[in-house]
C-alpha cells in the first residue's frame, strides 16, 4: 500500500540495531527539482512502508550538464534540492530528534549526492568522507564517473557510490571498464576515525578507505546497461497493448545481469528482482518510450546494488525495490530501494567518540581541489580543455545512445 510520501510517517523511532534505509537514483536530465516530483519519488511502498527511513541516500545525474555546469554555480542547485528532499522529509514531523538533517553532499561535473540522517543519530556517525572518480572522455574526464561517500554508523562503516556509467547500445565492455576503474581508484584520502585499540585509544586518528574497506557498499546510478535485442522486440513487451508483467521476458537480453554473471562487472554485488518496467527511454512528460529520430529501444539503465563484506557482523535485509511511474520530468525514471540494515549500537561514551569525530571531519577545509566544478579554476580549465571536444558535446546534448 502507499503511504503518501514521508510527511505521513511520523511515528518517533527509537534507536535500535535496524537502521531504516533509502536509498534512490535519478538522470534528471537538468529537470524535476520540484517538490511534487521530490515527494512521489521518496513515496514508499512495500513491506514496512509506514516506518520513516532513518538514512536517505539522493544519487542524481546530470542534475547539471557538462555545459550549465561551467557556466552555473552547481552549488545552488544543490542547495534547491537539498532544500526540496528537506521540505518533504520533515513535512509533518514536530519531534525535533526526528527530523532529517542533511549529513553531507558531493558534486562532481553533473553528478550530486546527498546523505540525510535522523537528528537523533548524529551522534552515532563518525569518519565522514566523500570521493570522486572521472571515466569519461580519456577514460578520466568527469563528465561520466561516480562520486561516493562513507561513514561509520554505529558499529558499521557504510559507503554509497553514485555512479554515471558510459552511454550507448554497444558500449557494454566500456561500462564494465568504468566500473573497473572505479573500484580500483576511488580512494576516500581523509577521515576522521575513533581509535579502538592501541596507545591513544579512544582518541582520534584520521585514515583512507577504499570500497573494499567497508561492512556495506551500495552502488547507484545510470549505469546505462541496455537490452540486447531489437527495438521492436522490446516494444512488444512494453507497449501498452502489452500484456502485464510482459516486460519481464526482456529480462534474458539485459546486459548487467549477461556481464555481472560472466564476472565482468559488480561482481559479488546484489539486486532485488526487476519488477518494474525499464526506466529508459521516454519523451519527456509522457509514458511514451522514444518516439524520436534515434528510438532507442528501452533498457533498465538505472539501478540499486549492495554487497556485504566476508564475515562483516553488519546484515542487510532488502525490502522493497521499485521506480516511480508518474515522474515525467526526465527521460528517466527515479528508481529506489528500501534495506534494513542491522548493527550493533554504541555506547554512550563510543557515541561521545563518534560526535566528536565528526565534529572534526566537518571543522577540517576540504582541498579547493577536491571541489572541481565549485572553483573558477575548473571551470576555465574545463571550457579550454573541452573546446576541441565540441563537436562530441553538442551530439551528447542530444541525447545519450
Amino acid at each position: 500500500h502507499a503511504t503518501g510520501g514521508l510527511a505521513k510517517m511520523t511515528a518517533p523511532v527509537t534507536v535500535s540495531e535496524d537502521i531504516h534505509l533509502w536509498v534512490g537514483t535519478w538522470n534528471v536530465a537538468e529537470k524535476g527539482a520540484s517538490e511534487e516530483n521530490v515527494k512521489k519519488w521518496l513515496e514508499q511502498t512495500g513491506p514496512r512502508a509506514d516506518r520513516s527511513p532513518d538514512v536517505v541516500v539522493v544519487n542524481l545525474q546530470e542534475f547539471v550538464t557538462w555545459v550549465t555546469g561551467c557556466v552555473l554555480d552547481a552549488n545552488e542547485r544543490a542547495k534547491k534540492w537539498t532544500r526540496l528532499v528537506l521540505a518533504v522529509a520533515n513535512a509533518g514531523v514536530d519531534d525535533g530528534d526526528e527530523r532529517m538533517e542533511l549529513l553531507t553532499t558531493e558534486i562532481m561535473t553533473g553528478l550530486l549526492q546527498m546523505v540525510f540522517v535522523r537528528r537523533r543519530l548524529l551522534t552515532c556517525v563518525s569518519g565522514l568522507a566523500t570521493a570522486m572518480v572521472g571515466t569519461g572522455v580519456g577514460g578520466a574526464f568527469t563528465n561520466k564517473g561516480a562520486v561516493a561517500i562513507r561513514f561509520q554508523l554505529h558499529s558499521a562503516s557504510l559507503c554509497f557510490v553514485n555512479a554515471h556509467f558510459n552511454a550507448g547500445q554497444n558500449k557494454a565492455t566500456r561500462r564494465n571498464w568504468d566500473f573497473a576503474r572505479i573500484t580500483n581508484t576511488l580512494v576516500f584520502e581523509r577521515a576522521a576515525v575513533v581509535k579502538d585499540s592501541g596507545a591513544g585509544a579512544g582518541g582520534l586518528t584520521w585514515r583512507s578507505f577504499t570500497l573494499d574497506d567497508h561492512d556495506a557498499v551500495f552502488w547507484a546510478g545510470d549505469l546505462n546497461y541496455r537490452l540486447d535485442c531489437t527495438r521492436d522486440v522490446a516494444f512488444a513487451k512494453v507497449s501498452p497493448v502489452s500484456a502485464a508483467g510482459a516486460f519481464k521476458e526482456l529480462l534474458k537480453y539485459e546486459q548487467l545481469n549477461t556481464h555481472k554473471s560472466r564476472g565482468a562487472t559488480l561482481n559479488g554485488y546484489a539486486e532485488m528482482a526487476l519488477d518494474f518496467p525499464p526506466t529508459y527511454k521516454f519523451d519527456k512528460g509522457t509514458d511514451t518510450y522514444d518516439s524520436g529520430k534515434k528510438k532507442r529501444i528501452p533498457a533498465w539503465t538505472d539501478r540499486v546494488l549492495w554487497r556485504l563484506a566476508h564475515n562483516s557482523a553488519v546484515s542487510v535485509e532488502p525490502l522493497h525495490y521499485q521506480h516511480s511511474p508518474d515522474v515525467r520530468a526526465s527521460d528517466h525514471r527515479p528508481v529506489h530501494a528500501l534495506f534494513d540494515v542491522r548493527v550493533t549500537p554504541l555506547t554512550a561514551e563510543q557515541e561521545s567518540a563518534q560526535a566528536r569525530a565528526l565534529g572534526v571531519a566537518a571543522a577540517t577545509p576540504v582541498p579547493r581541489s577536491a571541489r572541481l566544478v565549485t572553483t573558477f579554476g575548473w571551470r576555465l580549465l574545463s571550457v579550454l580543455v573541452s573546446l576541441a571536444l565540441l563537436y562530441f558535446y553538442w551530439n551528447r546534448l542530444q541525447g545519450d545512445d
